[in-house]
């Protein structure tokens, strides 16, 4: 999967390896056996024994709301730079839409 063009977003080489070192956590043998964890914190785990469709469900619905970059093996500062990217994004879209020229109004 890592392989693949992800959204147009995997260009290069380096993309493609940085990608499928991500993934080998979500695609490896060890992903099927009891206990398995997606993350050091342990609240990402695999569910125990061969679960029905319907525990397998159950299951995902105690992952938390809101995952953290831990989940994707990224430090807990990846939140805090992803709400910056954010952040400048929305300023930059709010720039583009004030006016621009100095036409004034009023005249007698």
């Amino acid at each position: 999967a890592g392989e693949t063009n992800y959204g147009g977003r995997v260009t290069d080489g380096h993309d493609r390896r940085t990608t499928a070192t991500m993934l080998y956590d979500f695609y490896n043998p060890e992903v099927i056996k009891d206990g398995y964890s997606f993350s050091e914190s342990g609240n990402y785990i695999v569910p125990p024994g061969d679960p029905t469709l319907e525990e397998t469900r159950e299951h995902l619905k105690g992952f938390p709301l809101l995952e953290s970059p831990e989940v994707f093996g990224l430090h807990e500062n990846a939140n805090i730079t992803c709400a910056r990217s954010e952040t400048y994004a929305l300023f930059d879209s709010m720039l583009l839409l004030m006016p621009k020229g100095g036409s004034g109004g009023g005249g007698g």
